[in-house]
């Protein structure tokens, strides 16, 4: 009995419909990592609803990637590659990506030196900005998870020896999701040209992360509602709602 089997109590599924790689890819899916909308049970966060990234998050990827690694093993086998033959397809590659890899060091190395110091302060002055009471940044704003009360507050979790960002949602802010390349990157509430937060996804492993929970959540409190959708060639682009 393999970890597929495992699958059976789970799912509420006989075993023999979990044993081809059709079926086994859809028992996989249950398993995969999703951002949720989920109701606190701390009591410092009594009625708020954690949205995004759970704490089981990382362990849930582990497993899930465990999954695929053994499906992906039963449906093509231990088939060895010989390694003369990958030398001699791939050389050619690997000398031009090392000669770009000089080529892009030369390059960016001076950029680099100006530009860490650069990011460097404006990342501490927006911290010391913050801690001067005025509002966060948006590099300060984009986080995993953060905590929404269905009447309307909401507590941004900025991290380190900052304070929760916390603000109450009104009409006049915007729902804006992002997609690139037809994948969920992330969603913010925006006003104007200020960032209340930005959910953003660090997971890139499955091809469409699910957020339904999140998004609907969210724009349960009525609010305008924006998408954008970029790809690496064009860069921008997006659509309303």
């Amino acid at each position: 009995m393999d970890e597929f089997s495992e699958l059976e109590f789970d799912l509420s599924k006989p075993i023999d419909e979990i044993t081809n790689a059709y079926h086994r890819q859809q028992a996989i899916d249950q398993f995969a990592p999703r951002y949720e909308a989920k109701l606190v049970k701390s009591k410092n966060y009594k009625g708020f609803y954690r949205l995004g990234k759970m704490p089981d998050f990382d362990d849930k990827v582990e497993k899930y990637e465990g999954f695929v690694q053994r499906l992906a093993e039963d449906t093509y086998g231990d088939a060895e590659f010989p390694g003369w033959a990958f030398w001699v397809l791939f050389s050619p590659f690997i000398a031009l990506f090392v000669v770009l890899l000089i080529f892009t060091a030369a390059t960016l190395i001076p950029i680099l030196i100006v530009a860490i110091p650069l990011y460097a302060f404006s990342h501490f002055a927006s911290i010391y900005l913050y801690k001067g009471g005025f509002f966060p940044s948006k590099s300060l704003t984009v986080v995993e998870h953060l905590y929404v009360h269905s009447d309307g507050r909401v507590v941004v979790p900025i991290g380190g020896d900052l304070k929760p960002f916390s603000f109450e949602v009104d009409e006049k802010m915007k729902l804006v999701s992002h997609y690139h390349e037809g994948v969920w990157r992330s969603v913010s509430m925006v006003r104007r040209r200020r960032q209340y937060f930005q959910l953003k996804s660090t997971y890139h492993g499955r091809g469409r992360l699910d957020v339904r929970d999140v998004y609907t959540f969210l724009e349960g409190f009525g609010l305008r509602t924006e998408v954008r959708h970029t790809t690496s060639d064009s860069g921008g682009g997006g659509g309303g709602g």
